[in-house]
């Protein structure tokens, strides 16, 4: 076992003095958890119309209603397009952001490196 040592020059803290997050990050984690969904679907939703209006591009028949859902207040024969557009710009909203805080965490936070990494000394 020649990768593990007794100690490692500094004491680790315990883990959940570690894992601590201010409680403001919880509290955007939970307004994008609920924001992006509804931008996307309203982005997909205006980006759906305008595609359509200004014939851009073309709906699959398969993402078009043919008759109304009987649990629906409203018909709109492009909600399923609504809802695949909405999909991938809330993917491409969520990478978006993903990537936005790695670098603000890469070039703003702390070490990337724990004490209990190895380190050739």
């Amino acid at each position: 076992m020649g990768f593990y040592r007794e100690r490692y020059g500094t004491e680790t803290p315990p883990l959940k003095k570690r894992w601590e997050l201010p409680p403001a990050w919880y509290g955007l984690g939970c307004f994008f958890a609920v924001l992006i969904p509804v931008v996307a679907f309203f982005g997909g939703m205006a980006a759906v119309q305008q595609g359509v209006q200004h014939g851009l591009f073309r709906v699959p028949q398969e993402l078009v209603l043919r008759e109304p859902l009987p649990w629906l207040p409203w018909y709109d024969p492009y909600l399923p397009a609504y809802a695949v557009a909405g999909v991938g710009i809330a993917l491409l909203l969520y990478i978006g952001l993903s990537a936005f805080y790695a670098l603000l965490y890469r070039f703003i936070g702390g070490s990337p490196y724990l004490p209990v990494d190895i380190v050739d000394d």
